[in-house]
């Protein structure tokens, strides 16, 4: 399985995560294709290479019209598009090109000659995502981002979700980072995401109603359950986007995960000039089987409307379950029914079992642990004459066992094109047996 370890030694931003993805093997062109379905208007991105500290990074921001400079979430740390283009050595020390902005509420600043960022309740940035072209599992991913961001400030300022109010936070910059990030994990093909202890950064910075503290409410709120410490550099280096995404996606280790095979380091950039490198850190690699401790939970039901069904399939992969599935069958008295069997981790079956307990006419659930063996997962992108075709290639011991195209790639060429989704499929499979010589 591949997994992504997140070292946070510089704190998190949303785009110091692009940034470190395109330094993975992220395309800058999939990205974009992928961005172009969010109904979000008009914006441009800035993607370039950039030094921090003697480290090459990829420095990620986003410009709206003639603006040069945006901030991620709220109080987060300044993207500024001062690194020209090309290849750039930033100094070691405080205050080289930083230059100093006047935070809005939670974020929300000015910007001379600019106008003002537009703003996006929590319904309005559902509504964007939900309505997009996306892939399913990436909106509901990016979803869950966003589903913590509003949680977090509707405790601030003690309002519901439905009225959370994002104000910097509901920025395009800040959606194409959630969704960018999503897209790029996506892409490579991570199912597991760690991160170490979180930096911080300390003291203080200015909004609207005074001066805050540093991690800003909302950071503070979102890395709560996740270890983190202030650090001796009197910045605000993590942000909320870059806590959302963490907190929503990323399970918490003291170190590289036990069972974790590097194979490739990539850093993204952030905008300050520090004494250490302003940098994330991402190490890929695969996770060793074992480590999953996998379980399967089961109940059977005969009287519920069937067509619940696939809402109590989508709540178990929104809890994190790695597949689930309905088997018919016949229990006492004759009574046709089905049997939900959900595998998943472990330490997630006390939620998968209250979602079913919630969802379901069940009234009790049995559970045992199991097992797997998996293959060996890459991704082959194949051009067609209609367009690209992602491919899944497995293998086992360094032999390729099986090639599968990508379902929703393929449906979507057909429906563009107006061809039958299997001669989509066909020619797909048949271009990726001719790449890789099956």
């Amino acid at each position: 399985m591949k997994a992504l370890y997140v070292d946070a030694f510089s704190g998190i931003s949303g785009n110091m995560f692009v940034g470190g993805l395109f330094g993975l093997g992220l395309p800058e062109e999939y990205l974009r294709e992928k961005l172009a379905l969010l109904d979000i208007g008009e914006y441009r991105l800035v993607i370039e290479t950039t030094m921090k500290c003697g480290i090459s990074a990829t420095y990620f921001n986003v410009a709206l019209g003639g603006e040069q400079e945006e901030q991620d979430g709220c109080c987060g740390q300044h993207r500024h598009d001062h690194h020209g283009h090309g290849k750039h050595e930033h100094c070691c020390s405080h205050g080289h090109g930083q230059r100093e902005h006047h935070h809005g509420h939670h974020g929300h600043h000015a910007h001379s000659g600019h106008g003002q960022h537009e703003h996006r309740t929590y319904k309005d940035i559902m509504a964007i995502l939900t309505n997009s072209k996306l892939e399913e599992k990436i909106k509901k991913t990016a979803v869950s981002v966003f589903q913590k961001l509003a949680a977090a400030e509707g405790k601030i300022h003690n309002k519901p979700l439905e009225e959370v109010n994002f104000h910097e936070v509901g920025a395009v910059d800040t959606i194409i980072d959630v969704v960018g990030t999503v897209i790029g994990l996506d892409y490579l093909g991570i199912e597991k995401v760690f991160v170490s202890k979180v930096r911080t950064g300390f003291g203080f910075v200015n909004c609207a109603h005074g001066r805050m503290p540093v991690p800003a409410p909302a950071t503070a709120e979102l890395l709560a359950g996740i270890p983190s410490y202030a650090g001796d550099i009197e910045k605000e280096l993590a942000t909320p986007t870059g806590a959302a995404i963490l907190a929503a996606l990323a399970d918490v280790t003291a170190d590289t995960p036990a069972g974790f095979a590097v194979e490739k380091i990539a850093y993204g950039a952030g905008s300050y000039d520090l004494p250490i490198p302003n940098t994330l850190r991402l190490f890929l690699g695969k996770m060793a089987e074992q480590e999953h401790g996998l379980c399967i939970l089961e109940t059977n039901v005969d009287d519920m409307n069937p067509q619940l069904y696939g809402h109590v399939m989508n709540k178990m992969f929104s809890v994190g379950a790695t597949d689930v599935w309905i088997t018919p069958i016949i229990m006492k008295k004759g009574r046709p029914a089905c049997k939900l069997s959900v595998l998943l981790p472990e330490s997630l079956a006390a939620d998968a079992a209250k979602e079913i307990f919630l969802e379901t006419s069940s009234l009790g659930i049995r559970y045992h642990p199991v097992k797997r063996e998996i293959a060996d997962r890459r991704t082959l992108k194949v051009a067609l004459p209609y367009g690209e075709v992602h491919v899944k290639l497995g293998e086992i011991d360094g032999k390729l066992v099986n090639i599968a195209p990508e379902f929703e790639d393929c449906s979507r060429l057909a429906a563009m094109n107006q061809i039958p989704l299997k001669r989509i499929w066909q020619e797909a499979m048949q271009k990726a047996m001719e790449e890789v010589k099956f």
